[in-house]
């Protein structure tokens, strides 16, 4: 079964968390083949999750801070004002790859 694990490029709490949900899969099924994707973390994902192939590729999700971290919503507004635009184009390319989950 090809399977395919998106992490966010935002903070390093996704790679924790997926790197032990893809444990437990590969428990229960070891011949899975995990493709991962990621871009601002990806050597780092590379070294610490177990799986078949990896993907430096932007996931198309973008989080904007504040000075004092906490979620900037006029620039999300933003950013995702023509959000649809944005991800038809990134559908596109994702559609193309052929993924059992």
């Amino acid at each position: 079964m090809k399977t395919k694990v998106f992490l966010s490029d935002e903070g390093f709490g996704h790679i924790v968390r997926q790197r032990a949900v893809i444990a437990e899969l590969l428990k229960i099924k070891p011949e899975l083949d995990i493709t991962l994707q990621t871009h601002q973390h990806f050597n780092f994902a590379k070294e610490n999750i177990k799986a078949t192939q990896f993907i430096n590729r932007f996931n198309n999700i973008v989080w904007h801070k504040s000075a004092n971290n906490s979620p900037d919503i006029e620039k999300m507004a933003d950013y995702y004002s023509d959000y649809l635009k944005i991800a038809s184009t990134y559908s596109e390319i994702e559609s193309k790859e052929n993924y059992d989950f």
